[in-house]
């Protein structure tokens, strides 16, 4: 039969075997995509990294209106689809403008972003590790605050884990939007993007703008762990 017509099974099954293929497809997409002269040509690079994580950031939250939005399995295993693919390819135009603009900096602060982006897997991790751990107990001391049993607990716990995940990753999105616009203030970034080599480098700044790379670089993390999508929040029932 068609994709709209397999069982729960048939689509658990498809999920998990096709997921990884979806995403490394669409990372070979996106790199091919991120480094054609169109797209260089028709998007600066404050656009790409802008309008990319606007983009993701979207799709994060549509993941979150799914998690109590009731759809048809085939509906909700499609719109998964394009939420999973469109998150990869944002996220690879991300990455790869990211890659492009670093090399141009000093050694320390391009050092900076490589630390940040390593830093940021494990951020998510944590935050994933964490919602696992906390949501559980917290979930059920409010609830037997209140008494009586709720026979749907263990659904509200993933959706409560899921909305709590995505919600931060969401927040990371947005704060990196708003670390690379400051970043761009600074006389600093200004000196080594135009290779205008002012001997008067200001080290404080300099020490501003290591930070402000390693946030930039943690949303990467989060976007990157968004497999976690059928294991956070239950996706095929």
């Amino acid at each position: 039969g068609s994709l709209l017509n397999l069982s729960e099974d048939s689509y658990l099954k498809f999920w998990n075997s096709a997921l990884s293929f979806f995403t490394m497809g669409t990372m070979l997409l996106s790199s091919i995509v991120s480094n054609s002269n169109w797209l260089l040509k028709n998007f600066d690079l404050d656009t790409r990294i802008v309008k990319s994580n606007i983009i993701s950031a979207i799709c994060l939250c549509i993941t979150i209106i799914m998690i109590y939005w009731s759809l048809d399995l085939p509906i909700f295993f499609l719109l998964t689809l394009v939420v999973v693919i469109a998150v990869n390819l944002t996220t690879g135009v991300f990455q790869t403008a990211m890659f492009q603009f670093c090399p141009s900096l000093d050694e320390s602060l391009s050092g900076a972003f490589i630390a940040g982006q390593a830093c940021s897997g494990v951020f998510a991790n944590v935050v994933g590790i964490l919602t696992n751990f906390l949501v559980p107990p917290v979930y059920n001391f409010l609830k037997n605050s209140e008494g009586g049993e709720n026979p749907d607990s263990a659904e509200q716990i993933k959706s409560w884990e899921a909305t709590i995940f995505f919600s931060i990753a969401v927040a990371a999105v947005i704060a990196g939007i708003k670390s690379w616009r400051a970043l761009k203030t600074f006389d600093i970034i200004n000196f080594y993007t135009n290779r205008d080599r002012n001997d008067s480098q200001n080290s404080c700044a300099k020490n501003i703008c290591n930070n402000m790379i390693v946030k930039l670089a943690i949303n990467v993390g989060c976007q990157q762990t968004k497999q976690h999508n059928e294991i956070k929040y239950d996706t095929i029932r």
